[in-house]
């Protein structure tokens, strides 16, 4: 069984790793509302391509669009993690603040 001292401090570092994932969570949140997020219909077939195979046969803006909108998705992935794993982190704090209490009865 852990000590209230040792339980304290973990709940402690717990509660900036939540706050670290939310400054993520928000920050992501504002980069979605910039990013473009839709292709026009003709390089709709180029939206999951490497962009670096694509220099030859694409003018510049299409690729620009292109990256943007591939950005945009890897982005959203990594939101949808950052929500999980802040999830996840939640999950040990509020078992370490149970523990806490049963020691402070």
């Amino acid at each position: 069984m852990q000590t209230k001292e040792v339980l304290e401090t973990n709940i402690g570092q717990r509660e900036t790793e939540v706050a670290d994932y939310q400054i993520n969570v928000d920050n992501y949140t504002a980069m979605l509302t910039v990013i473009p997020d839709v292709l026009p219909k003709e390089l709709e077939q180029y939206r999951y391509r490497d962009i670096k195979e694509l220099v030859i046969e694409l003018p510049e803006e299409e690729l620009v669009l292109l990256s943007d909108v591939q950005f945009h998705a890897k982005i959203a992935g990594s939101l949808l993690m950052e929500k999980l794993e802040q999830r996840k982190a939640q999950f040990v704090m509020d078992a370490m603040n149970m523990q806490l209490e049963s020691l402070c009865i």
